[in-house]
Order: structure tokens, then C-alpha cells, then sequence
């Protein structure tokens, strides 16, 4: 396999062309494609080689353009095959190989259309053999002449530009050079002059090379004439492919050979580097040597060993990681990230993480009805990224969320960190797969301890705990071991690290207990004061454990981060099912500050994800994955963390954390906190529309930190208490708020609404019969487990309150590995019935009795699907016809006239509020709302005769946009996690406005705020390709820019930009007005091409 442009210099570009939109490729590299060609070939190498080792694996750079120079190209095609697979399988990189044009046929050019080589025309490859011979005639005063008998330089054969080769020898490769210039038919006259003895032997017939002309003995030589290859395509898609972080691989030799000694290199290797660098000098390019030796290449089961070297840079050389050893602690303070990569415990292989998780998939697309991403396109492509997610309460679902999002919204392979206690059985092997890092968690090995413990003397000596009955130091507790104190209903008990044993009763923690329910456990006392016993107070019961060592975890972590992996963590320490965050775990500062520590240029990021569900125990639920804005840790803290501040380093880590997760997550303090704002939040969309999931979101979030801050106002008192009664009253007669508004309709309406649905109900019952019966065995165990397993979980926990985080769990494991068993149940039954009567005489007696198992499989697995897809729609109809009987029954009828009259002035009440009180807690509320204003600035307006409160018709064309108008996207819109720009149900799909509340919304992708990415649709995040943003695109008719290499060039572009902007609102009819003498518009515009440049 050749890699290698040829001598055309002339015709390589001196600069690369890295342009910002990636242009189409011949063969575009397709990962899928490229991981299962290697994983199907690999088998291959395996058979052929009995070992291939590779060496120096870990100097391979994780991120960035890399130039791979492979040498000796001794095997062909099996070259690239091990290079790939090498590449791929120990150092995480796909790589483009260069490969001859003439290679592209058959299976070898299928092949490298799979894994995306370059292909490259060469001129030996094109090279005929040219008429008569050719010599020297004058070596010495005119060695460039080269002159013919029988030849025809110009006419059909040969070209400026082209090549001229030399017959080979034996153990000698012929001699090749360019033709410069065609004189006449029967001379040329070559770029240089040939070297060496056998050129010149040949050209002259005499060993010295001496003297000139032609003899009897010498008629001249034979040779072979090549056109001119143009090679600026093949630059410019090396170029393109380094310019975006990509991996390109090369022979430089020019072909393969099997000669012990390395043949001269071509040209082409150094311009394309060289034209890369040319065009970004910081572009960070690196070449990486590969030696490949074989021993016996040629031989069936040979040995190989292929070898990386250290990278080479433009500028200085690459530093080299350090391998001094951190601190033998629990945690150390600096990452270890040793030069050669360890051998993990669950090393992630692509191909298996890959296959699990589309297998995973399927399931999670059964259970959940919408699990919509937001803001993936912040997640950083390359690099090391440390994933904190919160609120971890589905238990091993969220996982598998976790891992599919990522994987197919951002590209990343993620490596979760997983309880030591749940590697076993299924999900041990599952974590596997996917390359988790098991941890030992001290609350995993806590056991009850004997007798009971209190404070002696909690105003003078806090830390000192005192026990009856216990026996510290004999069996039970250690130093550095942990305490629990029990849980109390909607309270996590208070853990806290062991100091000393000073005997069998009394122990010494690292610091005091804080908080009243810890305090009352301890003394007996509300207020916490006093000590001792008493008649009341015979102290508390506890827990202890063990001292866990965490090193090895801290090192796999720091290792996957500093070869640019990405870690995951749910900070929390363990699943949950209540509605705030728990506190968030050291573990997660130690690992961000170690690896930091070790390698400040190593480039973490932080990335926050809020695992927001509704109702995440239940099937066919909802879910919004929401990614924040990635955090650098300052430099600052990694000082203090370095300098043994760390428990300030961390603190302070931890501290920020936990605002960056409040931002993609909703936090109340309690349940009933949470059923308050989720009934604010409906009422407060006077439109009665169903709104968008990431919408629903940002208002729980918006709504919960304004009742955070305000709820001791005397407004907010009043209104929660009203909204209270109002969800007593819907739970009084069975309804949900949007069912109210079925109070509105006419009795003849009612009953023709009753009537088509329960006949479309009868419909949906015969697809969802045949299922609900065959597969009630599944849903049945499925819920009586989920609901045990719950229980268990309860009574194990510190933290639950009623173990509904691992429902969901099992109810997905109880149907993978009863779903198939029951499956191959009926089947079998079936087949049985085949093999002895024919199914009763219905199948035909010519049909195998075999087949009814192959059949019976596949339509097990359509009846089923077909019961969970018309049982969905059929329940959603069954839920809406109570609230229709009711309108019938006149003293129901009146209840719900009355409650639909009551929640118009509720809507009208929490809408004023909202008003009145969101400018103070979001300065540009108004602005960036999120649900248009139904009352206007008077806040005061009359609601409308269905109840909901009505909008002035002007203020209304002031509030929503024109149908079709761009919003802009976060990436470029000054838009941030509590301040989202504002959305006008014009945004969305127009035939979205007639669903009913219990289907699904329509794709609001393309809305600003909600997509999951910029405007532009490229997942390799071009930043000009897409009309719905890029600069030059048909969304801003911009012409060319002048040269951006001076602050001037810049300023007139964001001229031209800002212009064009201003136009585009016009043509689109926007309504903003701007006033005369009102310089604030003009300055928004400003800012606002600023932050979009700063973005881009």
C-alpha cells in the first residue's frame, strides 16, 4: 500500500488549505463503519500473526492532529491493517492511511472506502514504457540533456511535469526524476542531474560515467515515461483532515518493498506537514514514527512488534508526562498519569461499548416515551471531560441515558464510575462492556454497631462520641473508618471519618456534627445543648465502616484523563428519589484537582448534566438530558490543591460544582415543594398548549429558585396555600389540571367526544389484547419485583424515602430475562403442537414443523411491541374519559365548572405574581421570558370567557415573533441557564397546535433555546455550513470579507455583519421598534454580535 504523493512538489499547495467547513470527502470516514471493518479484519491479523506487540503506545497523543510516519512498509495491505487495528485498539485513534489510486478496486478499494483513505494518484503507477532508448551525451559540462534514439519526447509520450525512470537492477530500484522541458522529439532536458554509479552506468555504458556518446557496445538505455499527477486534491484533504483534529497516516517510502534497509523518503511527507503548519502554526500538529518490525513477514503465524516513537512537534519538543508517585493516601493529591498505560480492570473496547449500548438502546427507548437532549453541542469533542451528573434518581438507568446521549449527540465514550457491591451478575457484566471504574463506597460495608452512642460534653469537646455497650477497637470501627448516625423521615443520617479510638467506648471524629437532627440523636435535646443521659435519652443507635481504599480508583481516573478520556460521576454518591441534591462527595474535587495537579496544561473540563425525569419510576415517562457549559477549573485552585490547601481547593471545587449542577437541574426541598411549583408552572401557561419538555424544564428551575427567595412574602404565602386547595379539589374528583378544561363544552360536544372515543378505544383494544394477555405474566412480575426490590432498597439506604429510584432498574431487568423466556415458551409450545397435529390441521402438512419456531419468535416480538404502542395511545384515551362522564353527571358537572372558574383566578393571580416579582429576580425578565405575557404590562387585564387571561391584541404582535423568524441559538444570543431568551409558541410547528395534551410535541430542534447544538446541523460543529446561522449562508447575504489578519480586517467584517443583521430583521418583519435618540437597541445588536463572535 502506497501513501505517497510523488515528486510534483509544484503541484502541492505552499500552504495548507484548512478551510472552516469541512468539505466533502471521497471517502468520508464513517466510525460505525470504520470500528466494524477493523473488528471483522482483526480476526484475520489474529489467525495470520501468532503475536503483534505494541510498543509505546502511550506516547500516541490522545487529542489533536497527529501525522503517523510508518516504515519499513515491508507487507502491503497487512501494514495498514495492523496499524489501524493498533491505533484503534490501544490508543483510541482513527486514522486516514494513504493508499496508491490503482489499489481502489475490488475488496481492497471497498476496504478503504470503510475505514476512509486518501487515495493518491502516483506516477510509477502510471508509468509506460517510452519508444527507443536514451543516454547522456555530455555527463560532464551538460549533465541535465538527456538525448534519444527512436524517441518521441512531445508527441503523445511525455510531458513537462511528467516523470522519467530508469530501468531497476538487481537489488537496486530504478532512478526517477522530473522532466523540466521538452526541446525536441529526441531530447529533454531533466530538473537535476542523476547520481550514482548505476544511473550514470547506465546513461553512459561506462562504470565511471565518463565520456559521452554512443558506441557499439552502448546503444543506450531502455526506460519508462509517467504524465503529471496533480496532487492538490490529495493535499488539500490531508490538510482538511489535520486542520480538524484529525489522524492521517503515511509510507513515506513511496511503496512496498522487502529490502532490510529503509528506502529514501519522498517529498510529499514533509509538504504535508509543512502545508498544515503553514496555515495555522498553532495548529499543534505532532509526527509520530512507527516502526513496523516483523519477524518473517511473509510467513504464516510470524511475530510483529510495532513500535511508536515520541511525538515531534514545529516548535519544542513534546514534555513528557512525570512519573513521580503521588502520596500513598486514600486520595492522592496529585494524579499519577504514568508515562506507559496501566492494564485496567475494565478496559473499554470500543466495539463491545458500542454494540452493548445499541443493544442497551432499544430498551430504553421501550421504556421511555421522550428522553430529549439539550445542549450537546457544549460538550467538548477531544480532551479529557469529567462528567458531573445529578440528581442520580434512576439508579443503573441513568447510565445507560448517560452513555447513549453522549455517545450519539456528542460523539464520547464515557467511562461511569460504578458501586463495587452492584460488579456482579448482569450488571457486572454489562459494566464491563462499557469500561466502568468500580468504587468501594464506606456506606456500602456499614453494619449496625453494638449498644448505643451520645455526647458527653457538646459545647466543650464535640468530637469526643462516648458509647454503652459498644466495642470500638475490638472488631468493630477502625481509624479512618466511618460513623453513620441513622435516617430520619425526608433526612439523609449525617455521616463523618473516625479520628482516634481511645477505647472500647469512647472514639474521637475528624470534626463535629452540624445540624439540628444530628445534634437531637446525640444529646436527646432540640436545641442540642446539654450532655449525658437520661431517663429519656439512652442514646442512638449507629453504624461503622471500614476504612476504604480508594487509590487505585484515583489512578485508573487519573490515567483515563490524561490520555484525553472522559470520566463520569454521579457526585451524589448513591441513587435517590428525593427532589433536592444531595451533598455532593470529595471524591469528585480529588479526581478533577489530582489529574490537574500532575498536568495543569492537560486541558480538563467540567461538564454539569441534569438527569431531569418526570416521574422516573413509571413506565413510558419523559426525560430531559440537559448539558451545561463546560468548566475550566482556575489555576488558582489547583495552587492551593498543590500547595497542602486542600481542603480549601476542594471546599471551594465542591461549591461550584454545586451552582453549575443548580443550573441544569430542578431542586425543591421537598415533594410537596415540587407538586406546588409543577402546579404554578401550569397555571402560569395561560395558553393551556402543551409545552416542550426543555420549556417545562427551564420554568420548574425559574419557578423553584423564585419561591426559594420569595417564600416568606406574604403574596407567596397566600398563593400557595390557595394553589394547595386547588390541587385538593383535583384530587377530590379524580382529575388533572388540564382536564378542567373539558367543563367548557357544550352537553351534545360531550357526548359525541365520549362516543368517538370509546369507539377508538374498542379499535386500539384489539392490537393491545392479544399482548396484554400473552406477555401479563412479565408486566405482572415486572411490578411485583420493582416493587420488593424497592422495599429492600429502602430499608439499606440512608437516603431514600421511598425507593422508587430503583424501580425502573428492575423493571427493565425482569423483562430482559423474562420477555425471552416467555417468548421461547409459547414458541416451543407452539412448535410442539406444529410437530404433532399440525397446529390442529391449520398448517398446511407440506410446512416443516421447524419453521413455527422461527416464525413464532419474530411475531412474539411484533404482538408485544404492537400491545406497548396501541396500549400507550389507548391508555391516554381511557385517562380523558372520566373527565367526560363527569360533565355528564350535573352534580359532577357543577364541580368542574367550578374549579375551571376557580383556576382562572388562579392562573390570573400567579401570572401577576410572576410579574410583578420575576423583574427583581431575573433583570431581564421581561426580555428573555419564556412564556409569552397573556396580561401585558398592566398585569391587570380581564380573563377571557374560557377562563384563561387574556393578551391585548397589539401586545400580542409585540410579544411573538412572525411565523418563519430566526431565533438565535444559545451559541449565539446572550442567553444563559437562569436568564433563556424568550419563545413564542410561533416558534414551533405550526400543525403542532391541534395535538391533544397526551401526545407527543412536535421537534422544536430548530427552535433557538432548545436545540441541541448551534444552528448549523454538522456534527463535526462546522461553524459556516448551515443557513440557519453560518456567517455567508443564505441567512445573511454577506459578501466577501476583506483579509482578517489585522484588528482593522475585523472591525470592517463586524460591520458588514451587523448590517446585514439589521437588514435581515427588517426583511422579516420584525416588530421591534427602535426608538428615535434611543441608542439602547444599537448597543444590544452590538453586544450581541460580540458574544456570537466570541462563541464562534
Amino acid at each position: 500500500m502506497s501513501d505517497q504523493p510523488g515528486h510534483a512538489a509544484a503541484a502541492a499547495p505552499s500552504t495548507g488549505r484548512i478551510s472552516k467547513k469541512r468539505p466533502k470527502e471521497l471517502y468520508p470516514m464513517v466510525p460505525w463503519k470504520y470500528d466494524l471493518f477493523l473488528w471483522v479484519m482483526g480476526v484475520l491479523v489474529d489467525l495470520f500473526f501468532r503475536e503483534v506487540h505494541p510498543r509505546g503506545t502511550w506516547k500516541v497523543p490522545r487529542t489533536g492532529p497527529v501525522l503517523f510516519v510508518a516504515a519499513p512498509h515491508a507487507n502491503q495491505f497487512v501494514d495498514a491493517l495492523v496499524l489501524y487495528r493498533t491505533l484503534r485498539n490501544e490508543a483510541g485513534r482513527r486514522v486516514s492511511l494513504l493508499i496508491a489510486q490503482k489499489s481502489v478496486h475490488g475488496f481492497i478499494g471497498w476496504g478503504s472506502r470503510q475505514v476512509g483513505s486518501v487515495p493518491v494518484g502516483r506516477p510509477q503507477d502510471a508509468a509506460k514504457p517510452g519508444s527507443g532508448t536514451i543516454y547522456l551525451p555530455d555527463p560532464d559540462n551538460d549533465p541535465t540533456l538527456i538525448r534519444g534514439i527512436g524517441t518521441k519526447f512531445g508527441e503523445g509520450e511525455g510531458e513537462v511535469g511528467g516523470m522519467l525512470f530508469l530501468p531497476s537492477t538487481k537489488g537496486h530500484t530504478g532512478a526517477s526524476i522530473d522532466i523540466a522541458e521538452i526541446i525536441s522529439p529526441e531530447e529533454i532536458r531533466i530538473k537535476r542531474a542523476f547520481k550514482g554509479k548505476i544511473p550514470m552506468r547506465q546513461l553512459t555504458g561506462r562504470d565511471d560515467g565518463a565520456g559521452s556518446g554512443l558506441s557499439e557496445e552502448f546503444q543506450g538505455t531502455k526506460y519508462k515515461l509517467a504524465p503529471k499527477v496533480d496532487q492538490t486534491k490529495v493535499y488539500e484533504a490531508v490538510f482538511n483532515r489535520l486542520g480538524h483534529g484529525g489522524c492521517v497516516g503515511i509510507f513515506p517510502e513511496g511503496g512496498s518493498h522487502d529490502r532490510t534497509e529503509l528506502l529514501p523518503l519522498k517529498a510529499g511527507l514533509a509538504i504535508m506537514a509543512l502545508g498544515a503548519l503553514a496555515e495555522d502554526p498553532d495548529i499543534g500538529l505532532k509526527i509520530v514514527p512507527v516502526g513496523m518490525n516483523y519477524f518473517h513477514a511473509h510467513k504464516f503465524r510470524s511475530r510483529a512488534v510495532i513500535e511508536f516513537g515520541a511525538p515531534l512537534r514545529h516548535s519544542t519538543p513534546s514534555p513528557t508526562m512525570s512519573d513521580q508517585p503521588g502520596n500513598a493516601a486514600a486520595a492522592p493529591p496529585t494524579g499519577r498519569i504514568s508515562k506507559k498505560r496501566p492494564k485496567e480492570l475494565y478496559p473499554m473496547v470500543p466495539w463491545k461499548y458500542d454494540l452493548f449500548l445499541w443493544v442497551m438502546g432499544v430498551l430504553v427507548d421501550l421504556f421511555f416515551r421522550e428522553v430529549h437532549p439539550r445542549g450537546t453541542w457544549k460538550v467538548p469533542r477531544t480532551g479529557p471531560v469529567l462528567f458531573v451528573a445529578a440528581p442520580h434518581a434512576n439508579q443503573f438507568v441513568d447510565a445507560l441515558v448517560l452513555y447513549r446521549t453522549l455517545r450519539n449527540e456528542a460523539g464520547r465514550r464515557v467511562s461511569l464510575l460504578i458501586a463495587q457491591k452492584s460488579v456482579h451478575g448482569f450488571i457486572g457484566w454489562g459494566s464491563r462492556q462499557v469500561g466502568s471504574v468500580p468504587v468501594g463506597r464506606p456506606q456500602d460495608a456499614a453494619k449496625p454497631g453494638s449498644g448505643t452512642i451520645y455526647l458527653p460534653d457538646p459545647d466543650n469537646d464535640p468530637t469526643l462520641i462516648r458509647g454503652i455497650g459498644t466495642k470500638f477497637g475490638e472488631g468493630e470501627g477502625e481509624v479512618g473508618g466511618m460513623l453513620f448516625l441513622p435516617s430520619t423521615k425526608g433526612h439523609t443520617g449525617a455521616s463523618i471519618d473516625i479520628a482516634e479510638i481511645i477505647s472500647p467506648e469512647e472514639i474521637r471524629i475528624k470534626r463535629a456534627f452540624k445540624g439540628k437532627i444530628p445534634m437531637r440523636q446525640l444529646t436527646g435535646r432540640d436545641d442540642g445543648t446539654g450532655g449525658g443521659l437520661s431517663e429519656e435519652f439512652q442514646g442512638t443507635k449507629y453504624k461503622l465502616a471500614p476504612k476504604v481504599d480508594q487509590t487505585k480508583v484515583y489512578e485508573a481516573v487519573f490515567n483515563r484523563l490524561g490520555h484525553g478520556g472522559c470520566v463520569g460521576i454521579f457526585p451524589e454518591g448513591g441513587s435517590h428519589d428525593r427532589t433536592e441534591l444531595l451533598p455532593l462527595k470529595a471524591g469528585l474535587a480529588i479526581m478533577a484537582l489530582g489529574a490537574l495537579a500532575e498536568d495543569p496544561d492537560i486541558g480538563l473540563k467540567i461538564v454539569p448534566v441534569g438527569m431531569n425525569y418526570f416521574h422516573a419510576h413509571k413506565f413510558r415517562s419523559r426525560a430531559v438530558i440537559e448539558f451545561g457549559a463546560p468548566y475550566e477549573i482556575p489555576k488558582r485552585i489547583v495552587d492551593m490543591y498543590r500547595n497542602n490547601q486542600r481542603r480549601e481547593a476542594i471546599g471551594e471545587l465542591l461549591d461550584t460544582t454545586h451552582q453549575i449542577l443548580s443550573a441544569v437541574t430542578v431542586s425543591t426541598p421537598d415533594y410537596d415543594t415540587l407538586m406546588l411549583i409543577q402546579a404554578a408552572r401550569r397555571l402560569y401557561n395561560p395558553t393551556g398548549k402543551k409545552l416542550p419538555l426543555p420549556v417545562v424544564i427551564e420554568l420548574n428551575r425559574r419557578l423553584a429558585l423564585g419561591y426559594e427567595r420569595y417564600k416568606d412574602d406574604e403574596r407567596i404565602v397566600h398563593l400557595s396555600k390557595a394553589v394547595k386547595e386547588y390541587n385538593r379539589q383535583l384530587r377530590y374528583v379524580n382529575l388533572r389540571d388540564h382536564q378542567v378544561q373539558y367543563g367548557k363544552m357544550s352537553t351534545p360536544k360531550v357526548i359525541l367526544t365520549l362516543i368517538y372515543r370509546i369507539g377508538k378505544l374498542l379499535t386500539l383494544l384489539v392490537g393491545v389484547l392479544p399482548g396484554l394477555i400473552l406477555f401479563a405474566p412479565v408486566f405482572i412480575a415486572a411490578k411485583v419485583i420493582s416493587i420488593r426490590k424497592a422495599k429492600q432498597a429502602l430499608a439499606g439506604s440512608t437516603v431514600k424515602i421511598q425507593g422508587r429510584d430503583v424501580m425502573a432498574t428492575w423493571k427493565l431487568m425482569v423483562a430482559i430475562f423474562f420477555a425471552p423466556t416467555l417468548y421461547n415458551f409459547y414458541s416451543a409450545v407452539v412448535t410442539w403442537r406444529v410437530y404433532v397435529d399440525h397446529l390442529w390441521g391449520t398448517v398446511p402438512a407440506w410446512v416443516p414443523w421447524w419453521t413455527a419456531y422461527l416464525v413464532m419468535w419474530p411475531l412474539m416480538v411484533g404482538i408485544s411491541f404492537a400491545a406497548l404502542r396501541f396500549g400507550e395511545v389507548g391508555m391516554d384515551i381511557f385517562k380523558s374519559l372520566r373527565p367526560l362522564v363527569l360533565c355528564l353527571n350535573p352534580a359532577s358537572s357543577y364541580n368542574i365548572h367550578h374549579l375551571r372558574e376557580r383556576r382562572a383566578q388562579l392562573s390570573t393571580q400567579v401570572t401577576d405574581v410572576i410579574n410583578t416579582l420575576g423583574p427583581d429576580m431575573f433583570p431581564d425578565f421581561d426580555k428573555t421570558r419564556l412564556v409569552a405575557d397573556s396580561q401585558g404590562s398592566s398585569r391587570g387585564t380581564a380573563a377571557t370567557a374560557d377562563g384563561r387571561p387574556s393578551t391585548p391584541p397589539h401586545q400580542q404582535q409585540q410579544q411573538q415573533p412572525p411565523y418563519g423568524q430566526r431565533r438565535d441559538s444559545d451559541a449565539s444570543s446572550n442567553y444563559d441557564a437562569q436568564t433563556p431568551p424568550s419563545l413564542g409558541r410561533r416558534n414551533t410547528t405550526m400543525s403542532s397546535r391541534g395535538l391533544p395534551r397526551n401526545e407527543s410535541f412536535s421537534n422544536i430542534g430548530g427552535v433557538g433555546i432548545f436545540s441541541t447544538r448551534p444552528p448549523s446541523r454538522s456534527r463535526s460543529r462546522s461553524r459556516s455550513s448551515s443557513s440557519g446561522g453560518g456567517f455567508g449562508s443564505g441567512g445573511f447575504p454577506v459578501s466577501g470579507f476583506t483579509t482578517l489578519d489585522s484588528q482593522g480586517g475585523f472591525e470592517v467584517a463586524s460591520k458588514k455583519i451587523r448590517e446585514a443583521m439589521k437588514l435581515r430583521r427588517r426583511k422579516s418583519g420584525d416588530v421591534r421598534k427602535i426608538e428615535i435618540g434611543d441608542d439602547s437597541s444599537e448597543e444590544d445588536e452590538d453586544n450581541e454580535y460580540t458574544e456570537a463572535r466570541k462563541k464562534t
